[in-house]
């Protein structure tokens, strides 16, 4: 069985990423999917260390803005050792440092090359959070490397995620990433093949 990283990421808090987190704890442990370590990155708003029944370990990634390599290290240490797949919470200030440091590090190519998988989760939220998580989407879409995964979770607790009637799916930034997706599976190279080989229908949230 393939060993899956997922990394929880978005730029706008209260978003609902613990949440996403929480529910993908929970399916791992009712559908009896193995062993599973949750990690809380965020050092703001610990939600995600609250849930007593995740037993989730507390990593502080962030020294003053930026990511700290030896607490990172440390982290990464146990996701390519531990026989388990990875649940990683992480706030909304680590979005911008922690990507940044996943991408341009050889960190994605290190969890590979042990044979697991990464997966990005990515939550968009209607209402006063539209523009900003859809840009925080667009930005993650466009800057992670080709053999990684996003899937996105449709957050409208808030209001319908929709612009000018147009849902997420008929949105630019889901119809970029998919029309990629389908030119590099046909083996075409182009300069936006950068974005997702596999994003994923959205997943609902009903708040």
């Amino acid at each position: 069985m393939t060993r899956k990283v997922h990394f929880i990421l978005q730029g706008k808090g209260g978003v609902g990423k613990s949440f996403v987190a929480a529910l993908l704890a929970q399916h791992y442990q009712a559908n009896g999917r193995g062993a599973v370590v949750c990690v809380d990155t965020d050092p703001v708003n610990a939600t995600f260390s609250g849930y007593e029944a995740f037993h989730t370990r507390r990593v502080e990634l962030l020294d003053n803005g930026t990511v700290d390599s030896g607490r990172f290290d440390g982290l990464m240490m146990s996701i390519v050792s531990e026989d388990a797949d990875f649940i990683v919470d992480n706030g909304a200030s680590c979005f911008i440092p922690l990507t940044k440091y996943l991408f341009e590090s050889n960190a994605l190519a290190v969890i590979g090359s042990t044979g697991r998988e990464v997966v990005f989760h990515s939550v968009l939220t209607g209402g006063y959070g539209l523009r900003d998580t859809v840009a925080g989407f667009d930005w993650l879409a466009e800057n992670m490397p080709v053999e990684t995964q996003i899937v996105v979770w449709l957050n409208e607790f808030f209001g319908p995620i929709e612009v000018e009637g147009k849902g997420f799916d008929q949105m630019k930034v889901y119809q970029r990433g998919t029309a990629t997706a389908s030119r590099r599976c046909s083996g075409c190279r182009s300069r936006t093949s950068r974005r997702s080989a596999a994003i994923s229908r959205p997943c609902s949230i009903n708040g």
